[in-house]
């Protein structure tokens, strides 16, 4: 394969009116494909270095927001008698107040709460084993 193929593929995806994130996916996922081959010798280079990708609108995420009347209400769905209503609210209201992943929620322990300068933090293990501290919102 060539820089010549991937070129008329990246024009082919824009005739079809694909957006410009999900060709720039695509171009991506092909340039990690052949950067694992080089690294194994299977290919002598990457024809996608070098390709013009679209630019998109980094921005501004796709990620609908709830609005504060939405998260309370969220928030105050489980019930407070119970522990299984406790845990359900702790869990709500880690993921509405400090914004971390799913993956991450999963991750935390109970030794992920660390007081660092007199303040609470949640000790974060986020993408690519990345250690982040987010300081632990109080929720009345």
């Amino acid at each position: 394969m060539a820089r010549a193929h991937v070129i008329a593929w990246r024009k082919h995806l824009e005739a079809r009116k694909l957006s410009p994130a999900s060709i720039r996916r695509k171009l991506s996922a092909l340039s990690s494909l052949f950067d694992y081959l080089c690294e194994r010798n299977a290919v002598a280079g990457n024809p996608v270095d070098g390709v013009k990708r679209p630019m998109t609108n980094n921005n501004e995420g796709n990620t609908p927001a709830l609005g504060e009347a939405q998260a309370g209400i969220l928030l105050d769905a489980p019930p407070t008698n119970t522990l299984k209503g406790l845990r359900d609210r702790a869990i709500l209201a880690a993921l509405l107040y400090h914004g971390i992943r799913r993956e991450e929620l999963c991750r935390l322990c109970v030794r992920d709460i660390e007081t660092r300068e007199g303040v609470k933090h949640f000790r974060i293990q986020g993408k690519g084993d990345k250690i982040r501290y987010i300081p632990v919102h109080r929720v009345q």
